[in-house]
């Protein structure tokens, strides 16, 4: 039993997180916005290897629960026991247009969760439960690349002198499905040429090295291999400096997440929109970031003919509807493996 609550199996009163609190739910004092959500990532904070939350999450945790209370406080919303379905579509309605559909959802499912973990706890009555079901945006509205896009990209970034670094994220995106920050902690010791593989590791459980700055750590906690593809190997080949991380700054450092994101965005995908345009009201390649190349990546693979069971190791997905997400079928008949030779490549090295 969870020592921090062993106390209400004795008939005591809680102390938890500066908050005395009685046994009974129905006796207590309401539970302000903001101390709820504190005590929730309180427990969430505990270490990886018991079951805890990345820190990557738990600062999502925490823009999650900055923007509910302000808007409680805002619209006069003081304590968990008031928080109401009504008072999430007050606050969904609220955020609407400020924030994409799938962070709206995302945000009402932590405000759900946050009040489900409170009732579990006995820290508010369960009449305060939400019954609520939400749907999750279909496909999440993601966009997912065409060939000649990557193509373009890949020739368009090779002539880059500033943010060199865009061309070889481009290929490795787009030719092993990893996702961004995957990419950004790959290094070269992930690279196996003469299997003609690379891994991308999980360290959650490892333990912690004090010559290791930060644990790499991937989002399902789990280690894959993926295969490398020819137009990959061809670059990764020729790469003389093989030590450290695989991509890397102008300047040999690594990359940082928010300047490769706003890089990518301004540098790549705002120039070549006028070549690649998007009809109103649809999702274009004005829409692409990086998580499209993923997209991109199952798609082909499904074209190419592999199978699920590949692909879903590859990509770090066990469940086949989360696959089914990534994959945008196109017209053209299915090739025979991975070597499609059309694999949004350029062969310029």
């Amino acid at each position: 039993m969870d020592s921090s609550f062993a106390s209400l199996e004795k008939g005591e009163n809680q102390i938890h997180g500066g908050l005395v609190l009685p046994t009974n739910p129905s006796d207590r004092a309401p539970i302000a916005i903001s101390d709820g959500w504190e005590l929730y990532i309180e427990k969430r904070s505990i270490p990886i290897h018991l079951g805890g939350l990345k820190p990557t999450s738990i600062v999502k945790y925490h823009q999650h629960k900055n923007r509910f209370v302000a808007h409680c406080k805002k619209v006069g919303v003081q304590d968990w026991q008031s928080v109401t379905q009504d008072v999430l579509e007050v606050y969904a309605t609220a955020i609407d247009g400020s924030l994409a559909p799938i962070t709206i959802h995302d945000d009402l499912t932590m405000e759900i969760s946050v009040s489900n973990w409170l009732i579990k706890k006995k820290l508010i009555p369960y009449d305060c439960k939400i019954n609520w079901k939400l749907q999750k945006p279909p496909g999440a509205e993601r966009y997912c690349y065409e060939r000649d896009e990557v193509s373009e990209m890949l020739q368009y970034t090779t002539a880059f002198r500033k943010n060199r670094w865009l061309y070889p994220t481009i290929l490795l995106l787009s030719h092993t499905g990893m996702r961004i920050g995957e990419a950004i902690n790959f290094k070269w010791p992930d690279v196996d040429l003469k299997r003609e593989v690379v891994h991308v590791r999980d360290e959650s459980f490892m333990k912690q090295d004090k010559l290791v700055a930060e644990r790499r750590m991937v989002k399902d906690k789990e280690s894959r291999i993926i295969p490398i593809h020819a137009v990959l190997m061809k670059y990764l080949s020729a790469c003389k400096d093989k030590t450290g991380h695989v991509l890397t700054g102008d300047r040999g450092g690594k990359l940082n997440y928010n300047h490769c994101l706003d890089a990518f965005k301004n540098k790549v995908i705002k120039p070549l929109t006028k070549q690649f345009p998007t009809a109103d009201g649809k999702l274009g390649f004005k829409d692409g970031r990086f998580h499209s190349f993923r997209h991109f990546f199952v798609s082909e693979c499904f074209e190419a003919g592999i199978p699920e069971c590949h692909i879903k190791d590859w990509v770090g997905h066990s469940d086949s509807k989360i696959v089914e997400l990534y994959r945008h079928i196109r017209s053209e008949s299915a090739k025979a493996n991975m070597q499609l030779g059309k694999f949004g490549t350029a062969e310029t090295v």
